[in-house]
């Protein structure tokens, strides 16, 4: 008898370890379950449409998560589907709650000016819906991951939370409260941000693809075509960076990006500049890169700052490796950008 009892606590050891050590969810979380049965009269009511929340379990054993979620925001010309091929390159450990902006498309041949704001109010307004369903769920501790679009979209939604009483109005619409706004802002500060190749200013974008009619473009072509949702003289990522100095940031550059271009690359990084700010300048293909160079940083910044990451020895050492060199200097950011770029 007192064998059997032995060997079943012996088993019950062993099976709590081994749960333990991997730190794999097995169950929903309880503020998983409560976001997986929102009802769509909350956004509708919010937005004006469904942003179609989903909620993205991460299957690989090696990962190593913690009672979080990352928040996905996706580009322009895209939609939460993205989620898929980011997974696969290991840019997005952990669980996932995806949505879609309202201009989401699932094909190129639907891609439409007149829905983008381009990171401006209407797409700060669909990421605001859902942080504040995640912070009525009680998610203990929210990370945000936005790609283009969606990193531009965050610097500019971080920027209206932290000046509440600016954007009052703003907020009352979506039925955001000051004491709501600043319970967002905890569970994101105990967080981490990861902008990759981030839309930074669509002023600098026109000026570069047209440079002898930006003006036209910039203050009569964009607003026509957009319909009024993007102002290029409003709510420029650029000009929100400072708000995000106290937060764990990683942004991710790509040299040679056609998209969103490089010539605001400094500017940008010298107003995120912080001791919790990272920037990693690689070369993997430009604005549509597969993650060569993010996946083994991510990992290791994620780890230092408590966020879920796959746990491989030899990708963490790479990954840190690159940390050790990602806070330039005040003197040595412009050297740093004009020689420091990664060949994997």
């Amino acid at each position: 008898m007192r064998n059997c009892i032995l060997y079943m606590l012996i088993c019950c050891f062993i099976s709590t370890y081994l749960s333990t050590s991997n730190n794999t969810q097995t169950e929903p979380l309880y503020w998983q379950i409560y976001v997986q049965n929102y009802t769509k009269e909350f956004f509708i009511k919010r937005l004006g449409w469904d942003p179609k929340i989903t909620i993205y379990n991460d299957p690989r054993l090696s990962v190593v998560i913690n009672d979080s979620c990352t928040v996905y925001c996706h580009g322009w010309g895209e939609s939460q589907s993205s989620i898929g091929r980011r997974r696969a390159w290991g840019l997005l450990p952990g669980l996932i709650v995806g949505f879609n902006f309202y201009d989401g498309v699932e094909d190129d041949n639907d891609l439409s000016f007149c829905k983008s704001s381009f990171a401006q109010k209407y797409d700060c307004k669909a990421l605001c819906a859902v942080l504040k369903l995640l912070d009525e769920a009680s998610c203990p501790v929210i990370h945000l991951f936005g790609y283009s679009r969606g990193g531009g979209t965050i610097c500019n939604t971080i920027r209206r939370l932290k000046n509440y009483e600016k954007y009052r109005k703003f907020f009352k619409k979506l039925g955001i409260s000051k004491n709501q706004a600043n319970s967002i802002l905890v569970r994101i500060r105990k967080g981490t941000i990861i902008l990759d190749c981030p839309l930074v200013d669509t002023r600098v974008i026109i000026k570069y693809r047209f440079p002898s009619v930006w003006g036209l473009i910039n203050y009569i072509v964009v607003p026509l075509i957009t319909l009024g949702k993007h102002a290029p003289w409003k709510d420029q990522p650029i000009d929100a960076a400072t708000f995000l100095k106290e937060f764990n940031v990683l942004l991710h550059i790509q040299y040679r990006d056609r998209v969103v271009t490089n010539l605001c690359d400094v500017d940008f990084y010298k107003a995120l500049q912080s001791p919790t700010t990272h920037v990693l300048y690689a070369d993997d293909n430009g604005h549509f890169h597969t993650g060569q160079t993010l996946y083994p940083c991510l990992q290791a910044f994620r780890k230092k700052y408590n966020g879920p990451y796959y746990n491989n020895a030899s990708v963490l050492q790479v990954g840190e490796n690159f940390l050790a060199k990602s806070q330039p200097t005040e003197s040595d950011i412009e050297a740093y950008f004009n020689q420091y770029v990664i060949h994997m």
